[in-house]
């Protein structure tokens, strides 16, 4: 029997069918196969004729089901199929007695000959089990014998998802959902961690179990991580306050979160295309700063300096911002008591469009009477 090894064979795991067709298991690939796309087919068909909610609903929770028995079975199959044959090549090599060569003195690292092949064996149950441990991310640590890194891993991919849903059913947001894309990528991070300690440990390096936030700041002494300030910076503010630039940090993140906030309760549509522009200069300004960071001082200097020397023109944004509040919330009142629909949606229409021009216009006019003092 010739063992499974290399990627192929759990990436086509991952659809049903084509692991098990792959494993030259057809009877299984059918019976797992065809039900699982024949439902894929029959939901799409069934969306595309508005069917109801509860009846998609139990397709997909069904098709979820079928999808994760057939993929653990796959993996299964794989293990058993590279057990058995490792168990095979182990006998006929008992059975057998290969002719020994000395390795070559050039080479005194080389291992030693087998009838003219490597000593190394083609298939390695280890590394096949711990590919398949990580997929659970901190398993294959727990096997390898690391369980504080394990546990810190385990805890982080699984914590994200529960706070993530508390803060949504909380707060009935469902952007911070979006926050659920950075759990492949600890998935991918912890395995190719666990091959790094697999690799140490077959050359008989020492591994140390320790968290892997540990491992960013050993022998770091007062410098930052370039790693985690640059996964931070992914959060407006956040890898200011981790290199150290305080109010910076400050004024981007209040900056940020007050934005998200105007546009999702008070649905100030203005800051549609500003709040990507803050992004990306928060990000990108970041990135600059990280570069620079061994090589010269970093000064916390503030994006808006000297707050009190503005403190009119903030006095007069914040008493249009009440204003603008406070019409868009008693609108809809007065117009239901006092006028018609149809004269609301008119007013809805243009009162948007009417702001910002208004915010336009006072920004040139504020430009050009800078200038002329200038």
């Amino acid at each position: 029997m010739i063992p499974v090894q290399g990627f192929t064979s759990y990436f086509l795991a991952l659809f049903p069918g084509l692991g098990h067709l792959y494993l030259r298991r057809p009877g299984k690939a059918f019976a797992y196969g065809i039900p699982f796309w024949l439902i894929v087919v029959f939901f799409f068909f069934a969306y595309i004729t508005h069917n109801t909610r509860s009846f998609l609903s139990a397709l997909f929770y069904v098709d979820v089901i079928l999808w994760f028995i057939c993929f653990i079975d796959t993996l299964f199959s794989i293990q058993k199929i590279n057990s058995t044959a490792f168990k095979q090549m182990q006998m006929q090599m008992s059975s057998q007695q290969p002719a020994y060569a000395q390795p070559s003195y050039d080479d005194p690292l080389a291992a030693p000959m087998y009838d003219g092949h490597n000593s190394t064996e083609p298939y390695d149950p280890e590394r096949s089990k711990v590919l398949l441990l990580s997929f659970i991310p901190g398993l294959a640590h727990f096997h390898l014998g690391l369980m504080q890194r394990g546990l810190s891993i385990m805890a982080l991919f699984f914590g994200i998802p529960i706070f993530i849903f508390f803060v949504v059913g909380m707060t009935r947001g469902n952007a911070f959902l979006a926050f659920l894309f950075a759990l492949p990528i600890i998935l991918f991070y912890a395995m190719y961690d666990a091959f790094e300690i697999l690799k140490r440990k077959q050359i008989g390096m020492e591994n140390v179990d320790r968290s892997f936030f540990e491992d960013m700041y050993q022998n770091r002494g007062k410098h930052k991580s370039r790693t985690v300030a640059t996964l931070l910076s992914i959060f407006p503010g956040a890898g200011h306050l981790y290199i150290g630039m305080q109010m910076r940090g400050i004024q981007l993140m209040i900056a940020f979160i007050l934005s998200l906030y105007m546009l999702d309760v008070l649905r100030f549509s203005v800051l549609l295309f500003l709040i990507p522009i803050l992004w990306f200069f928060s990000f990108f300004d970041a990135l600059q700063v990280i570069t620079r960071m061994d090589r010269d001082e970093i000064i916390d200097k503030p994006i808006v300096s000297g707050l009190t020397h503005y403190h009119r023109w903030l006095g007069i944004a914040l008493l249009l911002l009440g204003i603008y509040v406070i019409i868009d919330r008693i609108s809809p009142v007065m117009f239901r008591y006092f006028l018609d629909n149809e004269a609301y949606s008119i007013f809805r229409q243009y009162f948007d469009i009417a702001i910002v021009s208004l915010i336009l216009i006072i920004s040139g006019i504020v430009l050009l009477f800078r200038r002329k003092k200038l």
